[in-house]
């Protein structure tokens, strides 16, 4: 049994997935029965996730009850869905998620379904910026928020000088430059003794 398998297998037992009677195949992914037996949603929720990664299996996902879970599992797999994120419950979590969902798929609707207004302008513009797309920008229809997210898709400092709202203008700045700093700390040469 390859070491995933054995991990697999302790966190199935812990869970109450797996008996300790019954020997555990060769396979160390469980069929369905095995975490849907678990006691409570929480148990058959995790014992699903554990399953997924251990196994590279999507399709334990489909199965796990609890919102959050189900998140954290999708997201391992590259899945990101608005409605999944909506249903975290509290702003922050949802609000986390579709921003995550913006930045791996450069997709802004996610960030027009964030309840404040200005973390929207601000997913839109991180993925702007993240896809080097001004034209994302043309969705921001407030100003202030439009010219930064212009600023920062083109890194254009000149353009943060003419942003109206002050705070708005000091951040745009500090975007561009420790967007400038990451890019120059990527472009340095190693030094000879670690080629």
């Amino acid at each position: 049994m390859t070491r995933h398998g054995m991990i697999l297998c302790a966190m199935l037992l812990t869970l109450g997935c797996l008996s300790a009677d019954k020997p555990a195949s060769s396979n160390p992914c469980p069929d369905d029965s095995a975490c849907l037996s678990a006691a409570s949603t929480h148990e058959r929720s995790l014992c699903l996730l554990n399953a997924s990664l251990a196994c590279s299996d999507k399709s334990y996902c489909d199965k796990i009850e609890e919102p959050r879970v189900e998140y954290q599992c999708r997201m391992r797999f590259g899945e990101y869905d608005i409605a999944l994120c909506l249903e975290l419950g509290d702003k922050a979590s949802a609000d986390e998620c579709l921003l995550n969902g913006a930045l791996r798929t450069k997709d802004t609707a996610f960030c027009w379904n964030m309840t404040v207004r200005d973390d929207a302008y601000m997913c839109v513009s991180k993925v702007a910026m993240t896809a080097k797309d001004r034209r994302l920008c043309n969705s921001v229809l407030k100003e202030s928020p439009r010219d930064f997210c212009f600023a920062v898709a083109d890194r254009d400092g000149r353009i943060c000088g003419d942003i109206a709202d002050s705070q708005l203008r000091d951040r745009c700045v500090d975007w561009i430059a420790s967007d400038r700093v990451e890019a120059a700390r990527q472009e340095l040469p190693l030094p000879e003794y670690l080629n």
